[in-house]
């Protein structure tokens, strides 16, 4: 695989390589630089006590493709539901 006179090569060529990852990956720059997002909290489509209802009609269907967006649906209740663990509660610093 190697010869002897490639083998010396092939090690410097994988020292200059790793010595210009490590030259790349070093920053000269000590701040963090700051999200451009700002402090503002993000707004979720469904509120906290918001929950989207389905028609009567749908909840009761025998066909497949229905009962898939009722458990969608109610999977999205769920989460919108577990959103107000999540919140930050009013006055936090």
């Amino acid at each position: 695989m190697f010869t002897q006179k490639k083998s010396p090569y092939i090690l410097l060529l994988i020292t200059l390589m790793l010595a210009l990852f490590a030259l790349n990956g070093c920053s000269s720059d000590d701040d963090p630089s700051t999200p451009a997002g700002g402090n503002n909290a993000p707004v979720f489509s469904v509120g906290l006590d918001e929950q989207i209802d389905l028609p009567a009609a749908m909840e009761s269907s025998n066909d497949p493709q229905a009962d898939m967006v009722v458990g969608f649906m109610a999977q999205v209740n769920g989460l919108a539901a577990m959103n107000s663990l999540m919140a930050i509660p009013p006055g936090a610093v």
